[in-house]
């Protein structure tokens, strides 16, 4: 398949945004537009399809996926064979900027057409700089009590029975969720990655790509996740919190419960936990309750390349 680089539109996010049909929201321009900071993306509508990728350019190094939770390449079924062409354009273009070393942060392999992509992206050269472990829901027609551990469903049992509620927030609970957040992982001795100002103004400006879940005990909010709809059939859990006087209960497994049955009627095929490693390093309790909440692991891979 013979690339037009003709087609090739160079895009700045101050500036312009092409339409891209099938890409995630961490490559949209809605996502792009709530960053203070410009990127430079490279569109191309082929025969049968769409390629696109974005970089932010730091010194002599550009990123994919900087300051997402994923970047990558967006790839129609029908263009892959466009891909590597596509790539070279992009790196030369890159090049001749300065840059000096390329980082893709790729999207978890549950995405069709990750290891063709994989493959091609090594034959360029790129090598795998780190491997994450993620975990997400399978979402059928399964009821969630199929899936998940016995165990746990006796948590999800109790939880009803000391009278928890699920509800979708509103953004005017925003501050108590954002606090739980905070508070939670503090806790565990992880960094909040987006302040609760960058958050508001996320969910203000793309307010269909994000999902604010709470459970309630007597009016008060003892669990919560800040959810992102990445794609039409990929449902994210970015942040998920509880309340430390109630984690006896674990009221977090009632939660996903919930959401598990809320992308289950809202046609989505995966809910993404998140990963359960930093650095490579596997966090053996958080990936086990995930397990148990009938998550499978697939690699989230960091690609660079050094020019």
């Amino acid at each position: 398949m013979a690339l037009q680089t003709s087609k090739i539109q160079t895009y700045d996010s101050g500036t312009h945004f092409p339409g891209v049909l099938e890409g995630h929201y961490f490559n949209s321009p809605c996502f792009l537009q709530t960053k203070p900071y410009t990127v430079t993306g490279w569109y191309s509508k082929q025969e049968g399809g769409e390629l696109h990728i974005w970089f932010y350019q730091q010194g002599q190094q550009a990123i994919s996926g900087y300051g997402a939770t994923f970047g990558g390449i967006d790839v129609s079924a029908n263009t892959v064979g466009y891909l590597p062409d596509f790539l070279n354009v992009v790196i030369g273009r890159l090049a001749k900027q300065g840059v000096k070393e390329l980082i893709i942060k790729n999207y978890p392999q549950y995405w069709p057409g990750t290891s063709q992509i994989h493959q091609v992206i090594l034959a360029r050269g790129f090598k795998v700089q780190s491997t994450e472990v993620n975990q997400h829901i399978a979402v059928s027609d399964k009821p969630f009590t199929m899936i998940a551990a016995k165990n746990e469903l006796k948590k999800i049992n109790q939880c009803y029975r000391q009278g928890f509620v699920f509800e979708l927030a509103t953004l005017e609970e925003l501050p108590e969720i954002y606090a739980l957040v905070v508070d939670t992982r503090r806790r565990k001795n992880y960094k909040v990655s987006m302040s609760f100002e960058e958050l508001k103004r996320s969910i203000t400006l793309c307010p269909a790509h994000y999902k604010l879940f709470v459970v309630k005990h007597r009016n008060r909010i003892i669990a919560a996740s800040v959810s992102v709809v990445v794609h039409t059939r990929v449902l994210y859990n970015f942040y998920h919190a509880d309340d430390a006087a109630y984690r006896n209960y674990s009221p977090v497994a009632f939660l996903v419960a919930h959401i598990y049955d809320y992308a289950q009627s809202n046609g989505f095929s995966i809910l993404d936990l998140g990963v359960s490693s930093i650095n490579g390093v596997l966090n053996n309790g958080l990936a086990r309750f995930k397990k148990n909440l009938g998550a499978i692991n697939t690699d989230k891979l960091t690609y660079k390349l050094t020019l």
